[in-house]
């Protein structure tokens, strides 16, 4: 009697690598968000940004003084030297908070940033939000994820920008997948 080993028959268990039976696609969310400056033509209007995703729904717009909205949003929108820009939840106070966002990424479209570049997300300073102008982000730690906190990240760009209002417009792209920098479908 022959005797076959226990990994010769996982081997055969086993898909081919080039089969895609166990991919993770990146699971991606759309959407635009209108937020304001603490103005007071927009007194009752949200003035912070949630980029996070659920059911492919990006939370988005946020009232921070509002009990049922404290701590769960990633970004302030203030007007700044005449500029709106967003200020990251850490420099409004939330000491804890993770979120991060990148300066205008230079020479890059909305649809030709496919992930998060390496070393471009800053905790320690606002953006400035202009037309046009392309930027990731990563979210707040959201909870303890299967291997510990999780955070999601995204790509904005300002559609709208008025200072004068303290309008902001923006369409959003988030990956609800923990940790994933991916930010366009596989193909």
């Amino acid at each position: 009697m022959r005797r076959i080993s226990v990994l010769a028959l996982l081997a055969l268990a086993i898909p081919a690598c080039s089969d895609n039976t166990f991919r993770i696609d990146p699971l991606l969310a759309h959407d635009t968000v209108t937020v304001y400056a603490p103005l007071p033509v927009n007194a009752g209007r949200p003035t912070a940004l949630d980029v996070s995703a659920a059911n492919l729904i990006i939370r988005g717009a946020r009232f921070p003084e509002r009990a049922s909205d404290a701590e769960q949003w990633d970004f302030a929108v203030r007007v700044r030297n005449g500029q709106i820009v967003l200020v990251p939840a850490s420099q409004m106070g939330l000491t804890g908070s993770r979120a991060a966002v990148s300066p205008a990424l230079a020479g890059q479209t909305f649809a030709s940033v496919r992930e998060v570049p390496g070393g471009v997300l800053r905790t320690d300073s606002v953006v400035v939000m202009r037309p046009g102008q392309v930027h990731v982000a990563r979210s707040r730690d959201l909870g303890a994820g299967v291997f510990g906190s999780c955070q999601q990240f995204a790509k904005l760009q300002p559609l709208e920008v008025d200072p004068v209002a303290g309008r902001l417009q923006l369409q959003i792209t988030t990956n609800e997948r923990c940790g994933d920098l991916r930010l366009v479908p596989e193909e």
